[in-house]
Formats: structure tokens, C-alpha cells, sequence
């Protein structure tokens, strides 16, 4: 019985340190590189989450009333993983705002609850660009959101407790937390998936302090009647395309808005290059221009 006592403790040890170390990916930080600092105007801000946790951003301007889009990195990136989506967006005539999340890059906080307290992260960005400045930054009502992997789940989220989320476009969002945390796990070993999960998601819980099950994405998303939403699902990955896929079903058809579904490379990690990153871009850019108006 001892010997079994502390085969159970060990295995429980490795469990919590497998969640702890997907909940806390190596910070990344990053400056803006000299050739988007040559093609764009930005400045470096600090804003405040919904709960008032100071992150980091960098905000590309644009003409006063132009509309803004947030765009959302993935767990273990930083917002200068986005800029091949964020200068051709300024570009085309958007307000763009990337930033850290919680944990990540420049910004305050520990960890990553894998887009659930990141959620907050989104609607602390969109409410900071409604409320304009004094020094002459006009506030923005339109507000579109692109998000990929973490970033994707936080804003489906989000956007259904801000109404000024109108226009999203979502790489590789995957349907809860749990899913994510237990590929980052276990991978393809199906007997970890099956009876493991269970210990993942209360060791996720009790470090997050959370409940990992009351977070869907996949419950969200047909909630959000009146959005204009783009699925990337990604080329090459089977097993995340399909759930794409499954949450794409799950929007219900509407007259007022628009869902959209479309398979590309993933520009997960900054891997896209060449004619793939052109084909993206455009494929993301036009989505936004097209129902925001810029």
C-alpha cells in the first residue's frame, strides 16, 4: 500500500507541474521592430483590464473616427507577434491596439488561465478606446477584434459582455480551456486525454482559481446574434481544424450578420512567409474592411 501511496503522490506531483507549466509559458518581450516603426505612427500605452490589471499595448493610429480593430496573440506570445496582421490593418485605415496579455510580454500578472481571465484583458482594451483622451485621441465606437489560438477563445468570451465587439476574426479557436490544456498535456496519447483529464482540470482550477468547465467558447459563440464572425480553421492541423469546424456549425444563420468559414496556414508563431502570409493577410484585412468600414 505505502508503495502505492507514493506512486499516486508522484503521479499527482507531475500532474500539477504539467498544468503549471502550460499556465505559465516564458515571457517574450519584445520592441517594436524599426521597419514598423518606419511604416506606422504608434505610441507604447499602458491601460487597465476589466479588474483594473495594468497591461501593456502599443496603439497605431489613425484618421480621428476611423474605427479600431484589437488583435490578440496567442499563450506564450507578445503583441509583436501580431504586427504582420497589425500594419497592414493601420495600413487599410483602422485604429489598431495590440497588447500583452495578463502575464505576457510587458504586462502585469502571472500566468494564463488559457483566454478566460484573458477575456477581461480584451473587454479592458475595447472600453479604453471608447473613452478617447485629452490629448486628442478620439474615442472609437466601432470595434473589431482578431485573435488567434488563446487570443481567439478570450474573444468570443468577451465579445458576448461588450456589445461594441462587432466584427471578429478567429484563428484556431478551440471550443474551452480544457481542450487546450490537455493537448498541451498529453498530445495524441489518447489514455491520458481519456482518464487524466479529470486531475488536469482540478489542478487548473485550483492553481487558476477558477472553473475551467463554465468558460466555453463553444457555448458562447451561438449566443453571438448581431457579430459578423470569421473561423480560420488551420491548414495542416486536422484535429484543431475539425473543432473549428464544429463551432462554425454551431452559429446560427441570421439576416443582420454574416459567419464565415475558411481554411488557410495558421499564422501561429509568426511561421507564415511569402504568398501564404499575402493570402492571409488579405483574406483577414478585406473581412474587417468590408463590415467596418474604415
Amino acid at each position: 500500500m505505502a508503495v502505492l501511496a507514493g506512486i499516486a503522490v508522484v503521479a499527482g506531483g507531475t500532474l500539477v507541474w504539467q498544468v503549471d507549466r502550460v499556465i505559465h509559458p516564458p515571457r517574450v518581450v519584445e520592441a517594436v521592430g524599426e521597419t514598423v516603426a518606419a511604416l506606422v505612427r504608434y505610441e507604447e500605452i499602458r491601460f487597465e483590464s476589466a479588474e483594473r490589471l495594468p497591461l501593456s499595448g502599443w496603439l497605431f493610429h489613425n484618421r480621428p473616427g476611423a474605427p479600431a480593430v484589437v488583435v490578440c496573440h496567442d499563450a506564450g506570445g507578445s503583441k509583436a507577434s501580431l504586427m504582420n496582421i497589425a500594419v497592414p490593418l493601420q495600413k487599410a485605415g483602422f485604429v489598431v491596439l495590440a497588447f500583452d496579455f495578463r502575464g505576457h510580454g510587458a504586462s502585469d500578472g502571472d500566468g494564463t488561465s488559457l483566454g478566460i481571465a484573458e477575456a477581461r484583458d480584451i473587454l479592458g482594451a475595447v472600453r479604453f478606446l471608447a473613452q478617447g483622451d485629452d490629448e486628442g485621441r478620439a474615442p472609437v465606437k466601432e470595434v473589431g477584434v482578431y485573435g488567434i489560438g488563446m487570443g481567439a477563445h478570450a474573444a468570443i468570451l468577451a465579445a458576448r459582455e461588450e456589445s461594441r465587439i462587432r466584427t471578429l476574426v478567429l484563428d484556431g479557436p478551440y471550443p474551452d480551456a480544457g481542450w487546450r490544456l490537455h493537448r498541451e498535456i498529453f498530445g495524441s496519447w489518447g489514455f491520458g486525454s481519456r482518464w487524466l483529464s479529470s486531475p488536469c482540470d482540478f489542478a487548473f482550477n485550483l492553481l487558476r482559481r477558477t472553473r475551467i468547465a463554465r468558460y466555453r467558447a463553444s457555448d458562447v459563440l451561438p449566443l453571438l446574434t448581431g457579430r459578423d464572425i470569421l473561423l480560420i480553421a488551420p491548414a495542416g492541423d486536422y484535429e484543431l481544424a475539425e473543432e473549428v469546424r464544429a463551432l462554425f456549425a454551431a452559429i446560427p444563420e441570421q439576416r443582420d450578420a454574416d459567419g464565415n468559414l475558411v481554411t488557410l496556414p495558421s499564422a501561429g508563431n509568426g511561421t507564415l512567409f511569402g504568398e501564404n502570409m499575402a493570402l492571409y493577410r488579405q483574406r483577414v484585412v478585406s473581412f474587417f474592411s468590408e463590415r467596418l468600414n474604415p
